[in-house]
């Protein structure tokens, strides 16, 4: 008589099998359908393809595991990433560990097993069970930091390298519930919400000069529609300037790179003459959801450059801004700066010469948090005359 149980175990076991031998080795298996959403369903998934809670007599040879890790990639993220280290990291992902276990047998005889368990990255291994750590399966990563629009921070495990601008991202978010194997591994002190990288898509399309021109022909674009476009305010006036003005406007806006660096201005005036409003909060609104314009008159020049107190570095303002950035009053920063060093002269703003250049480069305070740094944004500087400072 057939044994319906069995039969059907051995049925399901063929099946996972076959699914096994499916996945490749060594790298990460991105899993279709709508099914597998989310990391607690993989997760679950994975233990059974890879034999999860499984016994084996103690005199049994059983091979080493397959080094699969599956994930789907139905999550995405939208934001600019910052590389945190400057290497690839290998990060273990599944831990094979194997404990002793006595089972009773039908008839009543013990039976010693060793039981075989597949721990990942987000489980703690309980150090109260006696066993051993038989094997593990480590990728290597680049470590990226993102936030997004709504402020929450994602720590972008990747295999390739990412480009130096806002991008959205496909694959998988994990929800970290310790901190363990992110500070062994990187150094994160935190509870994170880590995202595994299938795909990007950058979200700044670069356009030639010739695309540009196309652009407004097939729109009908015509110089009024452009100029009532850039002198729009939030509050529905238009702030206009005079011919020479919206000539600079124009040059900074359609302008791309010379030399590797873009092209910058500095609104010098009195108050009055529509230095925030005008050329700030008309374009402010135009680049970004929520208002990105830095107020100098209550901040300090540290806020423009990267900080190191903490890993991953702050990167600063400078740095953080996307396509523009707008600094409203940064004539007050160099006030703060003069009074405080009671001199006359001082080279300011000299820890900027490479942010406004736009080079990438490595800087670091010798803690063993240095960061690669590239601005790609365009600045509009306003700034009223300096008190007590000749500067014509």
């Amino acid at each position: 008589m057939i044994d319906e149980q069995k039969l059907k175990d051995a049925l399901l076991g063929e099946m996972k099998e076959q699914e096994k031998e499916n996945y490749v080795e060594g790298k990460i298996n991105w899993k279709e359908g709508d099914f597998f959403n989310s990391w607690d369903k993989i997760r679950g998934h994975t233990k059974k393809v890879l034999g999860h809670h499984e016994a084996y007599d103690l005199d049994d040879e059983i091979p080493p595991f397959k080094k699969v890790f599956i994930a789907h990639y139905k999550d995405v993220v939208v934001g600019k990433p910052q590389l945190v280290e400057q290497t690839q990291i290998p990060f273990p992902l599944i831990k094979e560990m194997v404990t002793k276990i006595t089972t009773t047998a039908f008839d009543g005889e013990k039976i010693e097993e060793n039981l075989y368990k597949y721990m990942f990255f987000d489980e703690k291994v309980d150090g109260r069970v006696k066993g051993y750590q038989r094997d593990y399966f480590s990728l290597n990563f680049r470590l990226y930091r993102v936030i997004d629009k709504d402020d929450l921070e994602y720590f972008i495990f990747s295999q390739e390298k990412l480009p130096n601008c806002s991008c959205e991202f496909k694959g998988m978010i994990v929800e970290m519930e310790h901190i363990g194997e992110l500070k062994r591994s990187f150094g994160v002190k935190k509870l994170a919400r880590i995202f595994f990288l299938k795909e990007f898509i950058p979200a700044i399309k670069i356009l030639t000069k010739e695309q540009i021109v196309e652009f407004t022909k097939t729109r009908n674009i015509t110089e009024k529609d452009w100029r009532d476009f850039l002198d729009l305010h939030p509050n529905g006036n238009f702030n206009r300037f005079i011919p020479e003005v919206n000539k600079l406007r124009d040059a900074q806006i359609l302008s791309g790179k010379r030399d590797g660096s873009p092209l910058h201005t500095t609104y010098f005036g009195s108050p009055g003459t529509g230095k925030s409003k005008g050329h700030l909060e008309t374009l402010d609104y135009k680049f970004n959801e929520f208002s990105n314009i830095l107020e100098g008159g209550n901040s300090r020049i540290k806020m423009l450059t990267p900080s190191f107190k903490e890993k991953p570095a702050n990167l600063g303002y400078l740095a953080k801004a996307e396509r523009m950035g707008f600094i409203d009053e940064i004539g007050k920063l160099a006030e703060f700066e003069l009074d405080k060093h009671q001199a006359q002269i001082q080279n300011i703003f000299g820890t900027c010469n490479l942010l406004y250049d736009g080079q990438e480069r490595v800087v670091g305070s010798g803690n063993d948090n240095e960061c690669r740094v590239q601005t790609n944004a365009k600045y509009i500087d306003v700034l009223k005359p300096v008190s007590g400072r000749k500067t014509s």
